[in-house]
């Protein structure tokens, strides 16, 4: 049986434990609290930019841009994998990497670009290739990154090496 100094040792150590733990979940919440801020005032923009881009098709009976049409016969698909950078996300790496790897088995003929480290180690493990990877953080992405990203896609889309693009993500409602 321990000594009393001992007990005492690991009531205190679990005591500390327990302070740094609520710290962490303080630091959490209010990251959280800001992203969701950032999220929420940019969602009321990219709704009204989808109607009016959905508008804007639909009543325009001669489009004509080479990305709306598929007339390659390659049979290569891009997939655009979005994971995040750490593994300690839960369903929000697993829901979309799962999909994502339905898909691709689906596809036959498929090109693999990952966004995130957690996307990259989880095809690795899978035995599947991936092709491309953007190695910037997935945790706060800039303007820039997301050009690079399409970027490369319209590149592959225009050299004939991608018939279709997809682009797994998760959406928050």
């Amino acid at each position: 049986m321990k000594n009393l100094a001992d007990i005492r040792a690991r009531i205190k150590s679990v005591s500390e434990t327990r302070k740094i733990t609520g710290a962490m979940e303080t630091i959490s919440v209010a990251k959280m609290r800001k992203a969701m801020a950032r999220f929420e005032s940019n969602r009321a923009y990219f709704s009204a930019l989808r109607k009016v881009i959905a508008d804007i098709a639909a009543h325009t009976n001669f489009i004509t841009n080479k990305y709306l049409k598929n007339d390659f016969g390659s049979g290569n698909t891009l997939f655009v994998v979005i994971a995040s950078d750490k593994g300690l996300a839960g369903g929000f790496n697993h829901n979309v990497l799962n999909l994502a790897y339905e898909k691709i088995r689906a596809a036959g003929k498929a090109t693999v670009a990952c966004v995130g480290l957690v996307a990259h180690e989880f095809f690795d493990a899978k035995k599947i290739p991936v092709d491309i990877e953007f190695t910037f953080g997935s945790y706060e992405p800039t303007v820039r990154d997301a050009r690079e990203i399409t970027k490369t896609v319209l590149n592959l889309y225009d050299s004939r090496m991608a018939d279709e693009v997809y682009i797994v993500y998760t959406r928050l409602e």
